[in-house]
């Protein structure tokens, strides 16, 4: 879906985002991003250093194995942000606002970062596409691509060690539509 009429079916003005994450850099996280620095045109974009360079700038990503995974216009458009205040690239775990950390969680791609944010339920983590589906999590499962199974691997453990396995969320799993309260079309209230 997209990130816009997401936050029209909540009534969030586009003017009103400052903050949004690029957990990665595969077509279905970034894709659009050409008329996002637009569409919230007060926000800042969030992304790991070590994802923007291999996206951007390593040759690796042009060979047919990521061709496929990839938006090149979505690419263009943030690589056009590079320099601005608009883009923050970020090493590593980051504070980006009170109760609001970016973790590196590299494995499904060289890059990714989760988001943890403290609710009434506790520390949540949207996890991305670390996983999948939430089994993952338990079973130490693979998502269906992988860039680095060792980092994928201590990228559980390390999201494991910071909340209770209930309130981590993954990317693409079904259940977070299924279980969990209806607050708009498409949308539910995880934490």
């Amino acid at each position: 879906m997209n990130p816009v009429d997401a936050l029209a079916r909540l009534k969030v003005k586009p003017d009103e985002v400052t903050r949004v994450v690029i957990t990665h850099i595969h077509f279905d996280h970034v894709g659009g991003m050409e008329i996002f620095p637009k569409a919230f045109p007060k926000a800042k974009f969030y992304v790991q250093r070590k994802e923007l360079d291999f996206w951007i700038r390593n040759p690796i990503a042009k060979r047919r194995p990521f061709q496929g995974i990839t938006d090149p216009i979505a690419n263009k458009a943030l690589a056009s942000l590079e320099g601005t205040k608009r883009l923050v690239v970020v090493d590593g775990d980051k504070s980006i606002a009170p109760g609001m950390t970016l973790l590196l969680a590299p494995g499904h791609t060289v890059g990714l970062q989760a988001v943890m944010v403290n609710t009434a339920k506790g520390k949540v983590i949207l996890a991305s596409d670390c996983a999948h589906i939430h089994r993952s999590f338990k079973e130490d499962i693979p998502s269906c691509l992988i860039t680095d199974m060792v980092a994928w691997l201590k990228s559980y453990d390390k999201l494991r060690s910071k909340t209770e396995i209930d309130l981590i969320f993954p990317g693409h799993d079904v259940m977070m539509l299924e279980q969990f309260p209806k607050v708009a079309e498409d949308v539910t209230r995880l934490a």
